[in-house]
């Protein structure tokens, strides 16, 4: 039997934590840094929201750990003092317990995010668990070889990479359609805008329009590259709103998308069926 070695994932996508749009100070730093951005207009806006998270959350990271090692370190000084008779640090001993607890319980809850676990039981506060259960989904994700269509099986990196870059490409790929079927498909067609109605839907977006197709898309929902998810947008509505419109108009007037914008994300899942075919 062979086993082969567990080839560690990459770096993946990075994605805004939702968590963090309730803290007033991180609000408070995008909200200043943007109206600052806008005086001056030096680099990317998105970028600089990117790299002013990160080291928010990074910086918060750290922070709670070295919280939680100062409670535990705490809890294992008064536990000596109980040991020893000192009534007096019981209270304090029970409140560190509890402290912690809830840092743990902040863990487990982000564990239960990333993954992905579809119900949690009432109680369960345990991380271990999630944790385990999120390095399986990642594991789940790993393609280790796939079926050419012409019959060999694959298994680099980069000889996995060309065979789904052809695979999406025939997929995405414009094909011509049959102008005959065309026109019978279209002289089914009964309903129609008036022209006062379709006039209505061309020029440019207002702050409203806007505001309301945001209000009304799902939440919680996996985000483009920028990694800013509609959460982002909907907190900083009033901060983003003029550049966001602005931006959007632009492309309407251009009558194209940016690069950035014309990009996007396929996440490649296992659904069923034969591991080694593309389409599963």
């Amino acid at each position: 039997m062979s086993i082969p070695d567990v080839v560690p994932p990459g770096p993946g996508l990075w994605k805004l934590n939702t968590s963090i749009l309730s803290e007033v100070e991180y609000c408070n730093l995008i909200t200043v840094a943007w109206h600052n951005w806008r005086s001056s207009v030096v680099g990317g806006g998105k970028s600089l929201i990117k790299g002013l998270t990160i080291k928010y959350c990074c910086q918060r990271s750290k922070a709670r750990s070295n919280g939680r090692d100062l409670f535990v370190r705490l809890i294992d000084h008064l536990k000596v003092k109980i040991d020893g008779g000192s009534s007096s640090c019981v209270r304090p001993y029970h409140l560190a317990i509890a402290e912690l607890a809830k840092l743990d319980l902040g863990a487990a809850r982000g564990a239960q995010v990333r993954s992905r676990a579809q119900w949690v039981e009432e109680g369960e506060t345990f991380s271990a668990y999630f944790f385990r259960l999120e390095k399986k989904c990642g594991a789940d994700r790993w393609i280790s070889a796939i079926k050419l269509d012409d019959g060999p099986i694959v298994s680099s990196p980069a000889e996995l990479c060309a065979a789904f870059g052809a695979f999406y490409t025939s997929l995405f790929s414009a094909t011509s359609t049959d102008p005959v079927i065309r026109a019978s498909l279209l002289e089914n067609v009964s309903s129609f805008l008036s022209p006062n109605m379709a006039a209505l839907c061309e020029g440019h977006l207002t702050v409203a329009e806007c505001l309301t197709a945001l209000q009304g898309m799902a939440r919680r929902k996996a985000p483009g590259l920028d990694g800013l998810p509609i959460e982002f947008y909907l907190k900083f509505w009033p901060v983003l709103l003029p550049d966001l419109v602005n931006v959007l108009n632009s492309c309407f007037d251009a009558s194209c998308l940016s690069f950035s914008q014309s990009r996007d994300v396929i996440s490649l899942s296992f659904k069923k069926g034969d591991r080694l075919d593309p389409k599963n």
